[in-house]
């Protein structure tokens, strides 16, 4: 967040932002973490497991692929949420 757009954030904002830092910094030290003990744990196996089997394990993984109009309404939604009071989009959401 540059120093103009956290002096134009309401202190709310600001939360939600600092929040959601601090989510990907955990986010990335639990990867770490994931990363450390498997690397561990495979190097002390006498015979290496198929990484096919493992990848399969893991299954489809996550949610389905958004379509092209769900991302086009969550985008107009994000940026009606950022425009200021009485300006631009006047449909209901």
């Amino acid at each position: 967040m540059s120093v103009q757009d956290f002096w134009s954030c309401t202190p709310h904002e600001t939360r939600l932002v600092c929040e959601a830092a601090g989510a990907r910094e955990l986010a990335l030290y639990r990867r770490g973490l994931w990363i450390a003990w498997h690397t561990a744990a495979l190097t002390r196996v006498k015979r290496m497991p198929n990484l096919g089997g493992m990848l399969k394990r893991l299954g489809p993984g996550g949610e389905k692929a958004q379509t092209a109009s769900e991302i086009l309404q969550t985008a107009g939604w994000i940026t009606a949420a950022y425009q200021p009071a009485g300006k631009g989009n006047n449909e209901e959401r």
